[in-house]
């Protein structure tokens, strides 16, 4: 296809709807990330492009993803523009996000928690990351550049880095000039047996001697980020399953940091409706409708529940509840969690201080691992739901 293959026919796409291209900033297997400016306002947004081998109307997976995003409007939730279709192809228009996503975030972060930890290191030769056209000086503050020659320089130097920044930064102002380094995650899955998942798991959770879980290293980011950007996250899923809308992606990486302040869920491509229409319908005259299940075995190893990776019918809420257990871990020890369930339980059933972060508060530590523990129950239907989640966190 023409449009997917010449950047030129692709650039003329884009100005023929309103929009000048600026930079391709994440690629995936489900489709391409690009950043452009509106011609008319001047005001950057963010292009996902998805491509269908037949009629794009008839890809389940783009059209669910374009419906969830039309359906949904919550503070937290990536915001949609509008919807350019083709035949073969769908635009999505959505909210560009200047600081990029969580996980680049967090892992740069900590990388550069470590080398400040070598002592002799001279930071002074190391390539600051990249905020699109902006950069950071030695206090973790947003330095941009004072010219045009300067901003491209910028973006040649590192145009696929996501951003390193400090999250205690005190201006955003020129968040209309960013560039915003979406991460799409990987959609594969790897199929693990029962024996894998619970072997010995009630005896190792309860009374077992777990495996030595190292202490958390310079924590990689702020104790305050961490809990208003979890909140948001938990709100914005809440938000969704009240709509009976479950995500089965959530994980750092479709998690887009806009300010200090402010988080939002991205990337519905895997949004998955939990009661179909008719039994909504019955819902609503009185009628118990139960939750579909899904038999769909798609998202990040890591981040998906035990029983999407050993490939059985799942309630997708309740999955989603995991994941975000998940993510919760990756914010506070700056580390994917252990891709096999009884690792994960094992180490939070261990001395679990050691899981806090130095310099964290105890109380907040605490309460992350609860939700944590809570969030991350073997058994879906023992899994809180979002709304008893925040009820933990209303405190």
């Amino acid at each position: 296809m023409e449009l997917v293959h010449s950047r030129r026919l692709w650039s003329k796409f884009l100005k023929a709807n309103g929009y000048m291209l600026v930079s391709c900033i994440g690629q995936g297997s489900f489709g391409d990330v690009y950043s452009v400016t509106c011609l008319e306002t001047g005001q950057p947004w963010a292009v996902k492009r998805l491509v269908a081998r037949r009629d794009i109307q008839e890809d389940s997976y783009a059209m669910a993803e374009i419906e969830a995003l039309a359906s949904i409007q919550h503070p937290t939730v990536i915001g949609l523009k509008e919807i350019l279709l083709c035949p073969r192809l769908a635009c999505i228009v959505m909210e560009l996000a200047p600081a990029g996503n969580l996980e680049v975030l967090v892992l740069e972060r900590r990388d550069q928690s470590i080398l400040c930890s070598m002592g002799d290191l001279d930071l002074s030769s190391i390539a600051m990351r990249k905020l699109g056209y902006c950069s950071l000086d030695h206090d973790g503050h947003f330095v941009m550049p004072n010219t045009e020659e300067e901003k491209h320089s910028s973006l040649e130097t590192d145009v696929q880095a996501g951003c390193g920044i400090g999250i205690t930064c005190e201006d955003f102002s020129t968040e209309e000039d960013a560039i915003h380094k979406t991460v799409i995650g990987k959609r594969n899955s790897v199929c693990l047996s029962e024996e894998d998942e619970m072997d010995s798991l009630p005896v190792a959770c309860c009374c077992g001697t777990p495996p030595p879980f190292p202490s958390c290293p310079t924590p990689a980011l702020d104790p305050a980020f961490l809990s208003i950007a979890f909140i948001q996250i938990t709100s914005a899923l809440e938000f969704c399953h009240d709509l009976d809308l479950a995500h089965r992606d959530v994980n750092p990486s479709n998690v887009l940091v806009f300010r200090p302040d402010l988080v939002k869920l991205a990337d519905f491509g895997l949004c998955f409706a939990c009661r179909d229409k008719e039994r909504a319908i019955d819902k609503a005259n009185g009628e118990a409708a139960s939750e579909i299940l899904c038999a769909d075995f798609l998202g990040r190893d890591h981040y998906t529940a035990p029983e999407v990776r050993r490939h059985e019918p799942f309630l997708a809420k309740q999955a989603d509840v995991w994941s975000l257990g998940c993510v919760l871990y990756f914010m506070l020890r700056a580390d994917h969690p252990p891709l096999k369930t009884v690792d994960l339980l094992e180490g939070m059933a261990g001395e679990f201080c050691k899981l806090i972060p130095a310099g964290y508060d105890l109380t907040l530590g605490k309460k992350c691992l609860a939700t944590i523990g809570r969030a991350c129950q073997f058994r879906m239907r023992d899994r809180p739901t979002m709304k008893d989640i925040l009820a933990m966190w209303d405190t």
